[in-house]
C-alpha cells in the first residue's frame, strides 16, 4: 500500500542519521494512517505465518505493539497457552542496554522501568532462542531501522547466538535504507504476507 524510497543520488548526500529520521517520519505517518480492521487482519495473518518459526523455540522475547504497530498479541497469547518461556524487554532510560524479563501473563508492560527496579526473573540474551522485534523498517539484506534509541542493537551487538526475527508489516520492507556499522542485522523477517530469511 504504502511506499518510500531515497534515490541512490539522494541518499548519497546527506548523513546516514538524516536519511534515516526522514524514513521514521514517513512510515510513522503511513502506520498512523492504518484502520482498526487492517491492523488486526495482518496481525491474525502474522500469527499464522509466526507459528512455524516460533514452535521450534523454548525462549522466547516479544514486544507489545504501540502507535499501530503490528500486534503480537496473538503470538503471545500462544507462547503462554503452549508454555513456552516468554521474556519481555526492559529499559532504564539511563542506560541503552536491555534486560529481558520472564512473563506469565497476556498482559501487555511499558519497556521502560524505574531507575531502581531489579528483576530476578531475566535472562541473558544470549540465552535466548528467539528474539521478535519491533521495527520502523527493514532491507532485502537483513538490516533493520528502529526507533532511533539504540535499545536493541546496543543490547545485541556481541551476540552471536539468538536468532533475531525483525515483525512489521510487508510495506515496511523498502529499497535504499541506510544502515551503519553499529546496526545489528535481522536473520528473519515475518510480516503478514510472508517469511523473508537473511543470509
Amino acid at each position: 500500500i504504502f511506499i518510500f524510497w531515497l534515490n541512490d543520488s539522494f541518499s548519497n548526500m546527506i548523513p546516514t542519521t538524516v536519511a534515516k529520521q526522514l524514513i521514521r517520519q514517513e512510515m510513522r505517518k503511513n502506520r498512523r494512517a492504518l484502520d482498526n480492521q487492517f491492523v488486526t487482519q495482518a496481525s491474525l495473518k502474522l500469527f499464522k505465518n509466526l507459528k512455524t518459526i516460533i514452535d521450534k523455540y523454548e525462549n522466547i522475547a516479544i514486544y507489545y505493539a504501540a502507535n499501530n504497530e503490528i500486534s503480537l498479541q496473538p503470538v503471545i497469547e500462544y507462547l503462554i497457552q503452549t508454555n513456552k518461556q516468554v521474556y519481555r524487554p526492559i529499559a532504564k532510560k539511563s542506560s541503552r542496554i536491555m534486560e529481558f524479563e520472564l512473563v506469565s501473563d497476556t498482559h501487555e508492560y511499558d519497556i521502560f522501568v524505574d531507575e531502581n527496579y531489579v528483576s530476578n526473573q531475566t535472562i541473558e540474551c544470549y540465552n535466548l532462542d528467539l528474539i521478535l522485534l519491533p521495527l520502523i523498517a527493514v532491507n532485502a539484506s537483513g538490516y533493520r531501522l528502529g526507533q532511533g534509541g539504540g535499545y536493541y542493537d546496543n543490547t545485541l551487538a556481541n551476540n552471536k547466538t539468538t536468532i533475531l526475527c525483525g515483525v512489521g508489516y510487508q510495506w515496511q520492507l523498502i529499497n535504499n535504507l541506510p544502515y551503519d556499522a553499529l546496526d545489528v542485522p535481522l536473520h528473519i523477517f515475518a510480516n503478514e504476507q510472508e517469511i523473508l530469511y537473511f543470509t
